[in-house]
């Protein structure tokens, strides 16, 4: 019987672009359905739980994987992975190989189907119908791909897919190929709240409530604080830290650079990042700071057509396995008219507002609030106020507590100063049920000689 088709050389020359140049295997697409191989099958397996876990590719990493699974016998064993490289021309066609893998892949279902229309007609059941429209939906099918025509998948096709979860590289926060945003008023302290967790990110610290289990490396891109003042700051972020730098951190800062750096809105832009994430793959966040500097089109913050350019972006770069975070800032909430469009591509936004209570000597000190959370919910979700504050040998770190426990401190102040529960609800904004429950336990704790 003739072979189905397929082309192991393809195959055994996509996975070894994938050692020599980890940074393509999320471009390549492919599924292990495109592989004829069983061996390559399981190769390829293998490096998709590498992807999602984070891990680096090469040859010592992917046997461990495959040993982990059970299932390097069948991959070939090491002496097939030490040469899966040797038969690749030249990274630069590494697309039209998946491209070809995935033609042949349709071809063997086409094969397939028609194999089941033929056994059907032959048969003469009440199977016949069915296969007849399976063999033309995959004709159709066929046409649109020819015309390049996107096409949707039936639900219980979709469903049948085993999409990895997605792992939380901020424990709450962020997820891989993830996109949220930082925003706050001017002067608050979010540059050196990003880069906490910036350096969170890349020691696999933590940062206020949240933990980071695997060091993940992060791209950092400054659009205009001055040079000196960016390398202070992280110099101060770094002292206080209890961990050590674990994966890459690359500085991309406008300052270095006579003419600055480009818009994120502008094909050069992204080329400066696509260019600096091909040099080193292990970065697997790209932070961008901030939005008004980085992501105009030169007219003005609001400029929507801009901002649909770098939304698009950002959407190729979770497709690539990237998260993105923006920082911005205004004198406005992100929910009011004009702003609003950029939460669209976001699955969250963290709003750093200074409190009701706030006072110049607080120095900076913000409530952290999710103006927009998708996938975070609990106590992850529930607002902070955060302090930065001085530690010994010069470095700064982060003071937290929940607000409602701040909020509750300075009722009990009023309520012992003798305001009425109604003026403490409307002083801190709560409800009057909420100020009730606190008078009580107050009344409770002084009646057995306790302090609130």
């Amino acid at each position: 019987m003739k072979p189905l088709p397929h082309s192991l050389e393809l195959e055994r020359a996509s996975l070894g672009a994938c050692l020599l140049a980890p940074e393509v295997f999320s471009r390549l697409g492919l599924a292990v359905q495109d592989f004829h191989s069983e061996a390559h099958r399981e190769i390829w397996q293998a490096f998709d739980a590498l992807h999602v876990e984070g891990e680096p590719f090469d040859l010592h990493t992917l046997q461990a994987e495959l040993e982990r699974r059970g299932t390097l016998p069948r991959a070939g064993g090491m002496a097939y992975l030490a040469g899966l490289d040797a038969e690749l021309p030249s990274l630069d066609h590494v697309e039209t190989y998946a491209r070809r893998l995935r033609g042949y892949r349709r071809r063997r279902e086409r094969i397939a189907a028609g194999r089941r229309y033929l056994a059907a007609l032959w048969d003469g059941g009440d199977e016949l119908a069915a296969r007849e429209e399976e063999l033309a939906a995959l004709l159709k099918e066929r046409d649109a791909e020819d015309d390049g025509i996107p096409l949707a998948i039936d639900v219980e096709q979709f469903l049948a897919i085993e999409f990895p979860p997605r792992p939380w590289l901020v424990q709450g926060l962020v997820q891989q190929k993830d996109a949220g945003m930082i925003h706050a008023w001017r002067g608050v302290g979010k540059t050196h709240f990003v880069l906490s967790l910036t350096w969170a990110l890349v020691s696999a610290g933590s940062f206020l409530r949240f933990r980071v289990d695997a060091p993940a490396g992060v791209l950092l891109i400054d659009g205009e604080m001055p040079r000196e003042d960016l390398q202070g700051r992280l110099a101060r972020i770094m002292r206080a830290a209890r961990g050590v730098r674990r994966a890459p951190l690359r500085i991309l800062a406008a300052d270095m650079f006579e003419s600055g750096l480009p818009s994120l809105a502008t094909p050069e832009g992204q080329s400066v990042v696509d260019f600096n994430l091909a040099g080193c793959p292990e970065i697997r966040v790209v932070v961008v700071d901030n939005v008004s500097t980085l992501c105009s089109s030169g007219q003005g913050e609001n400029d929507a057509e801009s901002w649909n350019v770098v939304q698009e972006y950002v959407l190729q770069l979770r497709r690539r396995g990237i998260s993105v975070i923006f920082v911005h800032h205004s004198n406005k909430s992100l929910s009011q008219r004009g702003t609003s469009k950029r939460e669209d591509v976001l699955s969250w936004v963290l709003d750093l507002r200074r409190p009701d209570d706030y006072r110049e000597e607080d120095g900076a000190r913000f409530e952290m609030r999710f103006s927009k959370a998708r996938a975070i919910h609990g106590e992850a979700a529930q607002p902070l106020d955060v302090r930065l504050v001085d530690v010994e040998g010069g470095g700064l770190d982060w003071s937290w507590r929940p607000v409602d426990q701040s909020e509750r401190e300075r009722a009990v102040e009023l309520l012992e100063a003798g305001a009425g529960v109604d003026d403490v609800a409307r002083e801190i904004g709560v409800s009057r049920a909420t100020v009730y429950r606190w008078k009580k336990a107050l009344e409770e704790g002084l009646s057995h000689g306790l302090t609130p």
